[in-house]
């Protein structure tokens, strides 16, 4: 708090009560916290007005001294202000002094690593031009490399050079050059004859090279295939059964030729591709398949191993059938079959079917290398008679969990083949199943999959033969038949 007194002036006032006589006063302003009050003293002695100007003057002192230490702090605190920003200009200075340094020997590495990057180049280029030099005097090798025809008669011809080639010919055609060495091209010679590639290579420098090589494409020999059921991997065993006949000697009518073989190595693709246990399977051949072993199959040993509604039933039926006289109905031939008592010798396929439905099996497959032809593979008739059949196209009902792969259409006859020793539609089956039917690559063979396969490799065996064989399909929908 701050209290002082500013003396302003001398006032001379005069007594009423005496005679003239005068008093000095003096005129005062009080000061406290800013707030000034002025005041009047008088009649003060010597003494009094001494006293009271030397606390005036300290007053006047102390106040000049506060306001003089402020100023010095204010000056003082501006000094440092000043000397901070100073320190710090000094700071920016030194730190772009640094990074300049910094960016210079940045530049300087740079501009060493151009230099190196320069030099390293023109030793690259000399390089390149000595190998320049080197590739117009060194002639040009070629060197082929031929497979033979595959089962599409493709052929691939592999090419191999010393340098790589500007220009590739085969008969005149440009098959273009590259960087590399390896080339291949793949052709399909015309069958029967000898082709002839003339191949010509050419390097960048104009340097050629040529080679020829013949090709000789046989005729297709259904001979070259064989059945190979190990080639298939093991399908996990399901909950399925397999009813197999395959009558080749029969007692009472011509033999069906290789029938048995067929049913026979049919026992091993139901094993690896269609899972089933061999405990489940049944197998009759010739003398062992007449028609009380059919019916004893059908009726007691079918139904004792499947499960209803969760089986899976394949039959396959290799030998001879025929159709009533009529035309109007079907047979299975046994191995005791007479042709001239067909309905009572025979298994019509009502029955098959009845007998089937009865199981409860859940899907029943029916793979039939049979015809209704009236002849057997050899073109023999099967009626003592040697009457004509004219078969009715009357398809019998057939409930939807049921599929039936027939080998030909009514009135063709199923054929056999020497060279393959299985009926056509059989041993095309097989090969569907080792893994050739399955057409989008996915490891699974669908139903659709499996005919389509059958279906175009027996037209074509048969035409070969001079022969007309088409296989059906009898299905209600697609469905996966095997896993690769």
């Amino acid at each position: 708090m701050i209290n002082f007194i500013i003396l302003s002036a001398t006032i001379i006032t005069t007594s009423l009560t005496n005679s003239f006589s005068a008093e000095e006063c003096l005129a005062v302003t009080e000061c406290l916290n800013g707030e000034c009050v002025a005041k009047t003293q008088c009649g003060l002695s010597n003494q009094d007005k001494e006293i009271e100007r030397v606390q005036i003057q300290r007053r006047i002192d102390q106040e000049v001294t506060r306001k003089l230490e402020a100023e010095q702090r204010r000056l003082g605190e501006e000094r440092r202000r000043i000397k901070e920003q100073q320190d710090e200009l000094l700071k920016n200075r030194q730190e772009q002094r640094n990074q300049e340094q910094a960016r210079q020997k940045e530049l300087q590495k740079q501009l060493q690593q151009y230099r190196e990057l320069e030099e390293e180049l023109k030793d690259r280029i000399k390089l390149q031009k000595d190998k320049q030099q080197a590739h117009r005097a060194e002639p040009l090798n070629m060197a082929l490399d031929v497979s033979d025809p595959d089962s599409h008669g493709e052929i691939v011809i592999t090419i191999t050079t010393n340098k790589p080639l500007s220009s590739l010919k085969i008969n005149g055609i440009e098959e273009g050059g590259g960087d590399q060495t390896l080339y291949t091209v793949k052709r399909i010679p015309k069958i029967g004859l000898t082709t002839i590639y003339h191949i010509i290579g050419t390097d960048e420098y104009g340097i050629s090279a040529s080679r020829e090589v013949s090709i000789q494409r046989n005729l297709p020999d259904l001979q070259q295939e064989k059945l190979n059921p190990i080639s298939r991997e093991k399908t996990k065993p399901k909950n399925a059964v397999a009813l197999i006949f395959g009558i080749d000697e029969y007692r009472r009518v011509p033999n069906a030729e290789y029938a048995d073989l067929d049913a026979i190595a049919f026992y091993d693709y139901a094993i690896r591709a269609l899972g089933v246990s061999p405990e489940n399977i049944k197998i009759l051949l010739n003398e062992k398949a007449d028609r009380v072993a059919f019916f004893r199959s059908l009726d007691k040993w079918l139904p004792a191993q499947v499960a209803p509604g969760k089986s899976e039933v394949f039959i396959f039926f290799s030998g001879h059938g025929l159709p009533s006289i009529d035309g109007g109905k079907k047979y299975l031939l046994p191995w005791d079959a007479d042709a001239d008592f067909l309905e009572e010798s025979s298994i019509s396929m009502s029955k098959l079917i009845s007998s089937i439905s009865s199981s409860g099996a859940l899907h029943t497959t029916l793979f039939f290398d049979s015809c209704y032809s009236g002849l057997n593979r050899q073109g023999e008739t099967l009626l003592t008679n040697a009457r004509p059949v004219a078969l009715k196209a009357r398809p019998g009902a057939i409930p939807t969990n049921i599929t039936l792969f027939s080998a030909s259409e009514l009135g063709e006859m199923a054929s056999g083949s020497d060279k393959l020793q299985h009926g056509l539609f059989s041993f095309f089956l097989m090969k569907g199943l080792e893994g050739k039917a399955d057409k989008n690559a996915d490891d699974t063979i669908s139903i659709r999959e499996l005919h389509e396969y059958i279906a175009e490799k027996v037209r074509r065996a048969a035409m070969a033969v001079g022969r007309s064989q088409n296989p059906t399909i009898t299905t209600h929908g697609d469905r996966i038949i095997s896993h690769m």
